[in-house]
């Protein structure tokens, strides 16, 4: 039995709407193919178990990067005056092309906009599958692939892998990354995530391309976020909270931007081994990296990475305490750790109320050939920039 739940509250999610589907292989349609493509999806919006605002959603998501002129009310208009000429267009535009499978994926996603639809309405789209001149086998392997995306299983998707003909896969990576809330498949080649997002236990990943969106990660005890040898990572407008640590390891390109990290103990950020860093606009609180030997870095440590820039950025309440004075901290705020020819770039940065027991808050060891520091403003620390 199908489980719709997934699609059904990730189509009604406030935050999740704002999603456009970027990577869909109707953006690189001509003018006359997307507004045919539309039109016709419309029309089964309309005439297949009522408009509801979960099919409005999903209409507004596909609509929204092709760069058309016509708003969606335009289409749902010309969606109830259909004729045989707009029909001809449609059959010219799309039969025996692979975007005649993407219709087909999302006239079946449609109807599961409304959890469980009428069985009526699939004879409906399987007369389009007909015009289109798709196979029954072709149609048996996509209803495959939208029972993986409705329920969000991986191994539903694996199966439509190891069993589809003439289907690119290419043309569907951008299902499998627009309806999460939020997953645990740890490797895939794309992995976004969107919503809540608990972790109860460390989780490593080792997917290529990562991309958080307003997600709420909470972590529960010593739990540990990872990525290792990711192509990209990409953050934006997350809030993590009460981690013990978040690890970054041989991935070459890393994003945050506009992310908030609370309630932090050990590091916050390890970054090991990138090839470019970027921190745009986070906030850092109370962070505390408290241990039994030599403390490095209360909040972010990057260490050998290539290009580092970190801009208006906040600090606030960063700590790094050692056990004694034979185990000191350094950094409370960011350590960076540099080898040549790496850049570091610190600039429009605040930090209050921040401690460590040598009285470096910013401390950039190693390589200082490439590096640049401007606007640093340290308020009720104990120390402000070193370079060492």
């Amino acid at each position: 039995m199908m489980n719709y739940n997934n699609l059904h509250l990730a189509l009604t999610n406030s935050k999740n709407i704002i999603f456009a589907f970027d990577s869909h292989p109707l953006t690189q349609a001509s003018p006359l193919e997307k507004s045919s493509y539309l039109t016709f999806l419309a029309s089964l919006a309309i005439y297949t178990d009522g408009f509801s605002k979960e099919k409005l959603s999903f209409l507004q998501r596909l609509l929204k990067p092709l760069q058309l002129k016509e708003d969606l009310a335009f289409f749902l208009q010309a969606a109830k005056n259909i004729n045989l000429k707009d029909v001809s267009t449609f059959l010219d535009c799309f039969k025996h092309q692979p975007l005649a499978d993407n219709f087909l994926v999302d006239a079946l996603l449609l109807l599961f906009c409304n959890r469980k639809p009428l069985a009526e309405n699939f004879i409906y789209i399987a007369e389009f599958a007909e015009l289109l001149e798709i196979s029954l086998l072709k149609m048996e392997q996509m209803l495959l692939l939208v029972q993986a995306i409705v329920q969000q299983d991986n191994d539903l998707y694996q199966q439509f892998l190891n069993t589809r003909t003439n289907i690119a896969e290419e043309n569907f990576l951008y299902y499998s990354k627009n309806f999460v809330q939020g997953i645990s498949v740890h490797n895939a080649t794309q992995l976004r995530v969107l919503g809540n997002f608990p972790l109860n236990t460390t989780t490593t990943y080792t997917s290529a391309d990562v991309h958080f969106v307003q997600a709420n990660l909470s972590f529960a005890e010593n739990c540990k976020l990872i990525f290792e040898d990711a192509t990209r990572v990409r953050f934006e407008d997350c809030t993590f909270s009460n981690g013990r640590n978040l690890d970054l390891i041989n991935c070459q390109q890393i994003e945050f931007n506009n992310c908030t990290f609370q309630n932090f103990s050990n590091r916050t950020l390890f970054i090991d081994t990138a090839q470019e860093v970027t921190l745009t606009n986070c906030h850092f609180e109370n962070s505390t990296n408290n241990a039994r030997s030599t403390i490095i870095a209360g909040t972010v440590y990057l260490k050998n990475c290539l290009k580092s820039q970190i801009t208006a950025c906040t600090f606030v309440n960063c700590q790094a305490k050692g056990l004694n004075s034979y185990t000191p901290s350094f950094g409370a705020a960011i350590y960076a750790q540099t080898v040549a020819p790496a850049e570091i770039s610190i600039k429009n940065c605040q930090f209050t109320n921040c401690f460590s027991d040598t009285g470096s808050i910013v401390q950039i060891s190693g390589y200082l050939g490439n590096i640049s520091y401007d606007n640093l403003d340290f308020q009720n620390c104990n120390g402000e920039l070193v370079l060492d």
